[in-house]
């Protein structure tokens, strides 16, 4: 062989084994880069899990705080910086690579707290579609119960969820229908109840009882804020003048018993009384700012029992935990609802007035509160 050959032939070993060196390195370098890779897409799922956690954290308690943890095999940690209502979340995944370093992946996101308000329903709830409703025994005396519709359409009906008490005949008249889920009795009962445009079919009957919501005030205020509490019970006389609108009412919360005489309220006010309500004069309503639809813009819902008796004058829809009882020369603009049993008696005047969901959240509205909004997110 020629001296020529031998040196292209070791030139050419020379190179056989350079590309080959090359070769090589350049798998493993690609190799390490796949696994890089791979290690990346680990500290990135550790990073959105520990995101994932901040952001249940923030739903759950709107405060500062700092946590780390492990998800697969890499690790993660989280601060949270609230300052206000926004939040800055920081979280960092990390696992060592196969370069000898670690993989790190960050995500950063800001989140802003609203607080929105509870949100009324369409319509007040069935049980305060009646002029009266009453849990227990409903009792009508004598000349008793002169009612109708105030826009004078429609009927002013009577229920009870159990016994219907007509005594005496009287020479008022209900422009409704009486109906009852226990029993009737009262020889004229039929006489009492007279429904518009109908003077063919008796004008009492049975109905399935209607559900009455339990009278909770703890989670009533988790439904609607108090603007007002009084501790110690209250007396309301005069010009009421804080009153609210239809989509954000007045609530006046009163720990005990609450006694009206002579007040005049303008606007939308939802009254909650712990105890019992007494009316001693006139409640009326000024003006509510409302005038799409002829509804109730004042509300008294009390824990104990209603009275109202005397010459008094009162508009609103009512609900009482406890009996209630209304007599002399009363006129009444709403509807009444009672857990307990309903007397009537005297010369009262009844004009149903359909009841306004504006004050019916705390039973059939969407609840409020705290929402937690992304308002940006960054990661790398």
């Amino acid at each position: 062989m020629g001296k020529a050959a031998l040196l292209a032939i070791a030139a050419f070993a020379a190179m056989s084994t350079l590309y080959n060196g090359n070769t090589k390195r350049g798998l493993l370098k690609a190799s390490e880069r796949v696994a890089n890779h791979q290690y990346s897409t680990l500290a990135r799922s550790a990073a959105v899990n520990g995101f994932n956690l901040a952001k249940q954290a923030l739903a759950e308690s709107f405060s500062s705080k700092e946590f780390k943890g492990k998800f697969d095999r890499a690790v993660y940690g989280v601060a949270i910086d609230v300052s206000g209502d926004r939040a800055t979340v920081i979280a960092i995944g990390g696992i060592p690579n196969a370069s000898g370093d670690e993989s790190r992946y960050r995500i950063r996101a800001e989140f802003h707290r609203q607080t929105l308000p509870p949100t009324m329903a369409e319509s007040a709830p069935e049980f305060m579609s009646y002029t009266v409703l009453s849990e227990d025994d409903l009792r009508i005396s004598g000349n008793a119960a002169s009612a109708s519709a105030y826009t004078g359409e429609g009927d002013a009906n009577f229920h009870t969820n159990s016994n219907l008490i007509v005594d005496g005949k009287g020479h008022e008249r209900i422009q409704g229908y009486g109906t009852y889920s226990g029993s009737a009795r009262g020889e004229h009962r039929n006489e009492k109840f007279a429904p518009n445009g109908d003077d063919d079919t008796p004008h009492t009957s049975y109905e399935s009882p209607i559900g009455l919501p339990d009278f909770n005030m703890d989670e009533y205020l988790t439904l609607v804020k108090a603007d007002y509490t009084a501790d110690d019970g209250a007396s309301l006389s005069g010009s009421f003048a804080p009153g609210g609108t239809r989509n954000e009412p007045y609530v006046y919360h009163v720990k005990g018993d609450l006694t009206i005489s002579d007040l005049t309220v303008d606007g939308y006010v939802l009254f909650l009384v712990d105890g019992d309500l007494k009316f001693t004069g006139n409640a009326v309503v000024g003006n509510s700012g409302y005038r799409e639809a002829d509804e109730s813009s004042l509300a008294f819902y009390s824990g104990g029992s209603i009275t109202m008796n005397g010459n008094t004058e009162v508009w609103g829809q009512m609900y009482s935990e406890g009996d209630f009882n209304i007599g002399g020369t009363s006129d009444f603009y709403g509807s009444i609802t009672t857990a307990g049993s309903l007397r009537l008696h005297g010369n009262p005047t009844f004009h149903y007035r359909t009841a306004s969901p504006a004050l019916t959240t705390i039973w059939n509205g969407v609840p409020g509160g705290a929402r937690v909004r992304l308002t940006s997110f960054f990661e790398k």
